[in-house]
C-alpha cells in the first residue's frame, strides 16, 4: 500500500499521507504541511488568462508531516474513485517504477496516454505525473 494519496482540485493537488489501513476500501490520511521550495523562482510571461509561468515543470516543493492536522477518512467507489464523505476526490501517489504500465492501464485518452509514455522516456515523471493528474482526474 502506497505511504500517500492527494487531494484533487480543479488545478491545486494538495499531499495527504496514508496513516492507517482501516480495510481494503477504506483509508485514514492526515494533510502534510507543504512550501514553495526557496530554491525555486518562477518565471512568468504575458499570456493566457493572466500570464504563463514558463518554468513550472522544475517547480519543487517541500513537504512534511505533521501530527496536528486533521486525520480524515477516505473511501474507494465502486468506481474506482477515492472520495471522503465532503465528497472531495483523491488521487493514491504511484511507485514511479512502476509508472509506464500504471499509466498504460489507467489512460482513456489516446493522446494524453502517448504523451505521458513519451515523457517518461524523457526522464520526466514528475512532469507525467502533473500532467496526468491534473488533465486525467484519475486516481494517482
Amino acid at each position: 500500500m502506497e505511504k500517500f494519496a492527494n487531494r484533487l482540485g480543479y488545478s491545486d493537488i494538495e499531499p495527504f499521507e496514508v496513516i492507517r489501513v482501516v480495510s481494503d476500501k477504506c483509508l485514514e490520511v492526515r494533510a502534510m504541511d507543504s512550501e514553495r521550495d526557496p530554491e525555486y523562482k518562477p518565471e512568468f510571461a504575458i499570456g493566457g488568462f493572466s500570464a504563463v509561468c514558463l518554468n513550472q515543470a522544475q517547480q519543487k516543493w517541500v513537504i512534511k508531516s505533521n501530527p496536528e492536522n486533521r486525520v480524515m477518512r477516505i473511501r474507494l467507489q465502486k468506481s474506482g474513485d477515492w472520495k471522503s464523505a465532503c465528497g472531495g476526490r483523491w488521487a493514491r501517489a504511484p511507485n514511479t517504477k512502476n509508472l509506464a504500465s500504471w499509466i498504460q492501464e489507467s489512460a482513456q485518452n489516446a493522446r494524453l496516454k502517448s504523451r505521458c509514455l513519451s515523457l517518461i522516456k524523457e526522464k520526466t515523471e514528475s512532469l507525467v505525473l502533473l500532467i496526468f493528474a491534473k488533465h486525467a482526474h484519475i486516481l494517482l
